[in-house]
């Protein structure tokens, strides 16, 4: 199964030139974020194709990762129903099924599992990471306890990957659930993402999903039928 873990904009603080890099392949490291070198000019990503496009969670992630990582808000994703829960967040999603959802950052693989560590240690977490099981679309969410509105967590995020992104599509309310969101959507690395934020308590959740401009019009009402099953506990 191809490994299909992209990392994109960010929250937290993104790499530093003095971070180590992984090795895998181009688009690996095509995907470095460069939001802290604002005059530096990048040549344009080369199109990804085939099983090797969305081949890792982004560059410059290389963290030691040998010991535990202690969850701030455990979680749980069974395969048998495809349903997401986080009680301590206090809200759920069910996936399509096809969806291969990994919450347990022991049960990740190293480049996961780097992410996951890199965002541990700034005080966020990685709640998951995933892919369709024939590797052609990837998943992830992120949580931040910054209790801010939607509007200004997408501003953070925006600002911070201004340099990394190719293309900001734009971002709208998305009316397609019970839970207020923000649909945001945009280019990197050559691959089409959307991201949804919301709430749940005072903390900031952004999923995202991502997978080939070729393919994304055709997927991108499949990812908002999933984020349209996202339920919050009574009072989050």
């Amino acid at each position: 199964m191809a490994r299909l873990l992209s990392f994109s904009a960010y929250s937290v603080r993104p790499p530093q030139s003095g971070d180590s890099q992984p090795g895998g392949n181009r688009v690996m490291r095509s995907m470095r974020i460069v939001a802290d070198k604002p005059g530096r000019h990048h040549a344009r990503p080369r199109r990804p194709s085939g099983r090797t496009v969305l081949a890792a969670l982004a560059a410059g992630l290389a963290v030691s990762c040998a010991a535990p990582i202690e969850q701030f808000y455990p979680d749980t994703c069974y395969a048998q129903d495809n349903v997401y829960n986080n009680p301590a967040l206090g809200f759920a999603l069910v996936y399509a099924p096809g969806w291969q959802v990994v919450c347990d950052p022991g049960d990740m693989d190293r480049a996961q599992r780097s992410a996951a560590s890199m965002l541990h240690a700034q005080k966020a977490e990685l709640l998951y990471a995933g892919q369709t099981r024939e590797g052609g679309q990837g998943t992830r969410a992120i949580a931040e306890n910054l209790n801010r509105t939607n509007e200004e967590y997408l501003a953070t995020v925006r600002g911070l990957n201004v340099y990394s992104i190719e293309q900001d599509l734009g971002a709208v309310v998305f009316a397609g659930g019970s839970v207020p969101m923000v649909k945001w959507e945009y280019v990197h690395a050559g691959l089409r993402y959307v991201e949804f934020l919301f709430r749940a308590g005072t903390c900031n959740v952004r999923v995202a999903f991502w997978t080939t401009p070729d393919r994304y019009s055709e997927f991108l009402p499949v990812y908002e039928q999933i984020m349209g099953t996202l339920s919050l506990r009574p009072g989050m």
